[in-house]
Parts: structure tokens; C-alpha cells; sequence
């Protein structure tokens, strides 16, 4: 829209993306592909992976695993013979931490929250989905799936005390509104169509939009910036997002990505807090 009104931007930065929520929330193969790596990660950080390798190496394994192998085999559906079955699950367990047998018992699929729920179910935790570095206490070890989001729960109390002490005590602002930190319980209330460069959109992939603007526009640079450890908007999923705009070799060469040992908002974690200042400094000192 800026772009349309002749103003042209140097830069975009990216923060815990997602370009195609119809993808990331829908229940399609890709968004399995797309969060596995994220899964190893979490497992890698909570020591169930054996020996724990380093954890770049592991997780451009996981990757090509992921993209690879695995996504072959979701592709199969039901014609995916037993033993190809069996041998995808358990090199699926070997990334994530989890048993060959979970993996044959959600056919191959297993959603964020039943990993959040499964991979510490022997201590009776959960992980986070924010931030899976984070834990909480789940009594229920029955239950399928994480009932809270142990990351939300953890920073919520002091964000909504800053931002509301800066709101009315610092800025003078006054409304009768309650502040959200998140959308959490208004999530389903959401309009998620979309008119994008190529029609309307039933579900919004803001994909088509970034990469009209970036070929309308070559100087137009783009920094990526991902949690690893975020199992709300999985780096990998980044990466597909981005990776399959409609761009040509020029446009190409002006993505960046940054990776940050931490969650969704990396920045609540000081050494990523610095890394990522020292980022974004270097990436707008480049677009100029």
C-alpha cells in the first residue's frame, strides 16, 4: 500500500513470522514439515536428544530430514508401505525426542500442543508454545495436549504491569479498555480474508504482497529475524514462507535471516536482546 502511494522502502524487518496462517494453522503436511525442526530444537534444549550434538549442525540435520524424508512420507498417505512407516518414525523420534510409537500412533503427525504435552509427560510437564524453553507443571499425565502456555504465564504479569505504568503514568493516556498482551481467547474472532496482489484470499498469505513489492522495487532489502525455540511461528516455516515468494536472482540476494536461541519474542532474553540490536544495526546501516 505505501508502495502504491509512492512511498518506497529500504528495508522490512520480520519478527516471528508467518506469511500463510492458512498454512500454519491448517491441518496440511507442510505445517509438520515446517515445525519439526522446531521440535528438535526444543528436545535438544531439554536434553533428549542423545549425546547433544551441536545444535546448528543438529538442526540443519533436522531440516533436511524434515524436507526431505519425512515430507515424502506425509506425502504418501495411506500408501506408505509398514516398514517405511516404521523407519520414518523412528528417525522422526531420533529429532524430537519423542518414541517411534507416538509418531505411528498420530499417523506420522504430531500438532504442537500434543509435543508440548508428550516430550517431558514422564517429569509431568509441559513446554512452552511461545518459547519451549519454558516449563510448567501438568498434574493431568493423561491428557493429550498442554492445557497453558507456561512462557505466557511466566512474563505476563510484569509486561501488563509495565506497559500499563507507561500508558497511564508516563504517556497521560486514559481508556476504560483492558490491555491484551496477547489473543489469546479472542483468537477465534478474527477475520483472517485477505485481498492480496493476485485476488482475494480466503485465508491471508501476505507472501504474494512482499514479493510484488520487492520486485516492484530491487533496493527493497528483507530481514528475517526467528526464535528457534518459538513453536508459534516455527523459523522453518519462515524459511518455506519466504523461500517460495515468486522472486528472481536479484531480488533473492536481498533476504537476510537471523536465528536467536530463544522464543517468539527473543528479545525478552538478554544475550538475544543484544544480538538482536547488533542485527538490526547492521541490517539498517546495509538498506541506506
Amino acid at each position: 500500500m505505501l508502495a502504491d502511494k509512492g512511498v518506497q522502502l529500504n528495508g522490512i524487518t520480520l519478527v516471528s513470522t508467518v506469511l500463510d496462517i492458512g498454512l500454519l494453522f491448517g491441518n496440511y503436511d507442510q505445517a509438520y514439515v515446517n515445525i519439526l525442526p522446531t521440535y528438535a530444537a526444543a528436545a535438544w534444549y531439554h536434553g533428549r536428544i542423545a549425546d547433544k550434538p551441536p545444535l546448528e549442525q543438529f538442526l540443519q540435520d533436522a531440516r533436511n530430514f524434515a524436507r526431505g524424508r519425512y515430507a515424502t512420507a506425509l506425502q504418501m498417505g495411506n500408501g506408505l508401505s509398514s516398514e517405511d512407516r516404521q523407519a520414518v518414525a523412528a528417525e522422526a523420534a531420533r529429532y524430537t525426542g519423542l518414541s517411534a510409537g507416538y509418531f505411528i500412533a498420530n499417523n506420522l503427525r504430531v500438532d504442537p500442543d500434543r509435543f508440548r504435552k508428550e516430550l517431558l509427560r514422564s517429569t509431568g510437564q509441559i513446554i512452552g508454545r511461545l518459547d519451549a524453553r519454558f516449563t510448567g507443571s501438568s498434574p493431568d499425565l493423561a491428557a493429550a495436549g498442554a492445557d497453558y502456555d507456561p512462557q505466557d504465564k511466566a512474563i505476563t504479569g510484569a509486561w501488563v504491569a509495565m506497559i500499563n505504568d507507561y500508558l497511564f503514568r508516563d504517556l497521560g493516556y486514559k481508556t476504560p479498555l483492558t490491555y491484551r498482551p496477547n489473543n489469546y481467547g479472542v483468537f477465534p474472532l478474527w477475520d483472517w480474508k485477505h485481498s492480496g496482489d493476485q485476488g482475494d484470499q480466503a485465508s491471508a498469505d501476505t507472501s504474494v504482497d512482499l514479493a510484488a513489492a520487492m520486485r516492484e522495487n530491487p533496493n527493497l532489502k528483507l530481514l528475517a529475524v526467528n526464535g528457534l525455540y518459538d513453536l508459534a511461528t516455527p523459523f522453518a516455516g519462515a524459511e518455506y514462507d519466504i523461500g517460495h515468494m515468486r522472486l528472481g536472482p536479484a531480488e533473492l540476494q536481498n533476504i537476510r535471516y537471523t536465528y536467536y536461541a530463544a522464543g517468539h519474542m527473543m528479545y525478552i532474553d538478554p544475550p538475544s536482546a543484544r544480538q538482536l540490536h547488533s542485527d538490526l544495526t547492521a541490517f539498517y546501516a546495509a538498506a541506506q
